[in-house]
């Protein structure tokens, strides 16, 4: 079995061990190596010691012989005699120089032997035969050399000593090293037998563990399969075994004969599956793949199989194989399909109820178009009072009937989403009057008192959409006045601090005295189509969608509504809305305005409308203007009599038959190339409308049912000069045309001839011109003289502000509490704006020469 140590810090401890036991013994080696060259090295010395120890022995005992005198036998003394010289000279000279040349390296012995050689060549050099004092010399050398040889003697017993301290000394190291070897050698020993017994132990833990993951996997209730670098699948789960009806036996299956096996294919275009395509394949490459439309067939039939894979890398970061995670899709496909079929379904019933609401609108719209419009002609007319109070009364049935229409229309928009707020810079001082001339009014049907009490510190320009928080004061003053008996209706202003920066949070309260709300329906008040039953008052009246409305509309302004009422101690609702305050009004472009006409016989209007009441409604209208329109009753009419006419407006409706409104405002546009204005007539009112007739080429929308109003507001723009010409209004306009329009001293006073200035006080006036023409129209229409009076002393201060003193004047006038709103009255009033009309008219073109000069 192939062993491999992964452990570094084990790795590191075996290299470190064997490192030192080689260093251990190389340093044995080079010491016993050493020592063994000096021992060898002493021994030949002692060698050399010993034989030249001899030799002084022998030299010694051959000069300490008796002298040739002492010999008895003749002959022997005299063979002695001649050979003793020469002995002694090669017997001495070689000795002498052994001795010098071993003990050179010997500081203690080289000097006696030197001395040893010195006294020796003076003896040779005398002739020991002849001498006399050759005796006395020898003696003497002999006892140099004994001497010598004692002390020679001495120098071979301490070197005996150092080699045994030497050989000691190498067997000690030797010993130490062996030890330390054997000690390197256990400790890799036991280190190596731990790491063995941990590796067998992790070993252990591994298969443990991965035998506890395979049980993980198998218990997976989505299929798991694995796949080799070698495209083969080398381990299925349980739940994929039973999935596809398999068992991992005999050869190993590849990719490839997966996807022929199962038919793999996608499940949008039926094409089959290529086995580089397949997840498993792509994660072989790198890629993390999820794919949900996959399809095989199994057992059970063809399913729809959704596959997640990912590579498998190995510690090196090289791919070693992949793994895929599937799961069986279909059920949940089947019921995302059926989802689909029922939100197509419920999406189709939603824009059916929405054309059911549109046509219903229309359809309501259309005969309700010609009874308000009748009615406004009729009561225009002098008519008995019993006759106007009845024309009152359908005007009002109407205008019911109109509001609960748009109500029905307003929660289909806020279902759908496509009811959005248009925030604008706007004046609030001019919403709460309008609030409480309404609120004054209907107070006073009632008898009841009407308050509305404003915080001195309230912003005067704020970012809202005008119209719906107006709608939404409206229904809860409405609902205040509708449940109070007797007693007050109060609306009051404040501020708050906001959480956000520039902002501030508008309080509007509304209190009342009436019958209160008993706790327990607080919960119910803004569901939609409930009602609060009260047995002290009355079951209310409406739909039961004023409140849910409200409370939707409020919620689009990211504020939150609170009640606080109980039986018999009244109703105070507060709402919450945060508002911006913008830092600057941009002035509005000045809308380009067609020549005027003084000659009305020369003004020709077209109407285009296939309801024949509609038709004599607008010819009703347009016959207070002096102007005698024509008749088209279809888009296609309209075309021809275009075609060989020239038209300065025309009154386009939507919905007729042969040719449509759109249709022919686009012919009128493309083929014909006109740019006579084309203001569109629609009884549809549902989000994108108005969008879709500018779209077409159309310049303005009017919504049925049209308003005289309206009516006025469209001539004014698109042919000014135009206004009700009834005998009033004639003379208040010959009155008023004697008299200086504009006090030129005063605007100059006012102005300091400033250019700049005057643009922006003709941008504010026009602004707010048609909002208090609307609120004098409808004071007069609600015989309000209290709202009537007040709008009208506000509205003089803006003609005061543009120099239009006898218009003010007149304005005035008109205050007086001892007259009476009849036909006259209103047709005085219209009067006085066709002047104020004329009157910016001068303004501007004064303005433009200003400007060019």
């Amino acid at each position: 079995m192939k062993l491999t140590i992964r452990n570094p810090t084990l790795r590191i401890a075996l290299l470190v061990g064997f490192g030192l036991t080689i260093v251990l013994l190389t340093i044995r080696h080079y010491y016993e190596a050493a020592t063994f060259n000096r021992v060898q090295s002493g021994s030949q010395s002692i060698i050399q010691t010993i034989a030249v120890l001899n030799n002084t022995i022998e030299l010694t005992l051959e000069l300490s012989h008796p002298p040739d005198d002492q010999l008895t036998d003749p002959t022997t003394q005299a063979i002695y005699k001649s050979n003793r010289s020469a002995r002694n000279t090669a017997a001495i000279r070689p000795l002498l120089d052994s001795l010098v040349s071993l003990t050179r390296h010997r500081p203690e012995l080289n000097p006696l032997a030197r001395r040893l050689q010195t006294e020796a060549e003076s003896v040779l050099q005398t002739d020991i035969r002849r001498s006399v004092t050759s005796g006395k010399q020898i003696q003497q050398l002999v006892r140099s050399l004994r001497t010598f040889r004692l002390a020679l003697a001495d120098s071979l017993l301490d070197s005996q000593e150092q080699i045994n301290e030497r050989i000691a000394t190498m067997r000690t190291l030797d010993n130490i090293i062996d030890g330390l070897v054997l000690l390197l050698a256990a400790a890799l020993l036991f280190i190596f037998y731990r790491y063995t017994l941990r590796r067998e132990r992790l070993t252990k833990q591994m298969l443990n563990r991965q035998k506890e993951l395979t049980q993980y996997l198998e218990a997976i209730p989505e299929g798991v399969i694995v796949l080799n670098t070698d495209r083969q699948v080398v381990y299925v789960n349980q739940t994929a075994q039973e999935f596809l009806d398999i068992t991992l036996t005999g050869k190993p299956m590849t990719l490839g004969d997966w996807a022929h096996r199962f038919s793999l294919s996608y499940a949008d275009t039926k094409l089959p599956f290529q086995p580089e395509d397949i997840p498993l394949g792509r994660a072989l490459r790198g890629e993390a793949v999820s794919v949900d439309n996959m399809l095989l067939e199994t057992k059970n039939g063809f399913r729809f199989v959704a596959s997640h894979a990912r590579p498998i890398y190995s510690r090196e970061s090289e791919i070693v194989g992949a793994i895929s995670i599937f799961r069986d899709i279909t059920e949940a496909r089947h019921k995302e399909e059926e989802l689909q079929r029922a939100r197509t379904i419920a999406e189709q019933s939603l824009q059916e109820r929405e054309i059911f609401l549109a046509n219903i609108s229309h359809d309501i719209r259309t005969p309700l178009n010609a009874i308000l419009g009748f009615t406004e002609i009729l009561r225009q007319k002098r008519s008995a009072p019993d006759e106007q109070e009845y024309l009152n009364g359908i005007k009002l049935s109407g205008n019911n009937l109109l509001a609960l229409i748009n109500e029905l229309l307003d929660i289909s928009r806020i279902e759908s989403g496509q009811l959005v707020l248009d925030p604008v810079p706007t004046q609030l001082d001019e919403i709460i009057q309008t609030v409480k001339a309404s609120l004054s009014a209907q107070a006073g049907d009632k008898g009841l008192r009407s308050e509305v009490v404003s915080d001195a510190a309230m912003p005067s320009l704020i970012l809202t959409d005008p119209v719906r928080l107006t709608q939404v004061l409206l229904n809860f003053c409405s609902n205040a006045v509708k449940f109070t008996k007797e007693g007050y209706v109060r609306l009051r202003v404040r501020t708050e601090s906001a959480h956000q920066p520039e902002q501030i949070d508008l309080v509007f309260d509304i209190e009342d005295s009436g019958a209160g709300i008993a706790e327990a329906d607080h919960i119910h008040l803004f569901n939609r189509f409930s009602r609060v039953m009260s047995d002290n008052l009355f079951r209310s009246a409406g739909t039961g969608l004023g409140l849910n409305i409200a409370q939707s509309l409020v919620s689009l302004m990211n504020g939150k509504i609170d009640v606080q009422s109980r039986l018999g101690q009244g109703t105070t609702f507060t709402i919450r809305i945060p508002v911006t305050i913008p830092d600057a009004v941009e002035k509005p472009e000045p809308v380009p305005q067609p020549a005027t006409h003084p000659d009305r016989s020369t003004i020709d209007v077209l109407i285009v409308e296939d309801n024949e009441l509609n038709q004599k409604v607008l010819q009703g209208f347009l016959t207070r203007y002096q102007l005698k329109p024509a008749i088209a009753n279809n888009g296609l009419e309209a075309v021809t009599m275009l075609e060989e006419q020239v038209f300065d407006l025309i009154l386009m409706d939507i919905q007729m038959p042969q040719m449509d409104g759109y249709t022919a405002a686009q012919t009128i546009r493309q083929r014909l190339a006109l740019d006579t204005p084309i203001i569109a007539m629609t009884a549809y009112t549902m989000p994108g409308e108005r969008e879709r007739c500018l779209a077409a080429g159309m310049n303005e929308y009017m919504a049925k049912p049209i308003r005289i109003e309206q009516i006025d507001e469209i001539l004014m723009r698109f042919a000014p000069g135009l206004a009700l010409t009834t005998s009033s209004a004639m003379n208040s306009s010959a009155e008023t045309g004697e008299k200086e329009l504009i006090n030129q001293a005063y605007l100059d006073e006012v102005t300091g001839g400033d250019s700049e200035l005057l643009a922006e006080l003709l941008s504010l006036f026009s602004r707010d011109l048609p909002q208090y023409r609307q609120a004098l129209f409808e004071a007069i229409e609600a015989r309000d003289r209290h709202t009537f009076n007040q709008s009208a002393h506000k509205f003089r201060s803006s003609l005061n502000s543009l120099a239009m003193l006898s218009l003010s004047e007149q304005l005035k006038k008109m205050e007086n509490e001892d007259q009476s709103f009849n036909l006259d009255f209103g047709a005085q009033l219209a009067g006085l704006f066709q002047d104020i009309n004329r009157g910016l008219t001068r303004l501007e073109n004064q303005l433009e020469q200003d400007m060019s000069s």
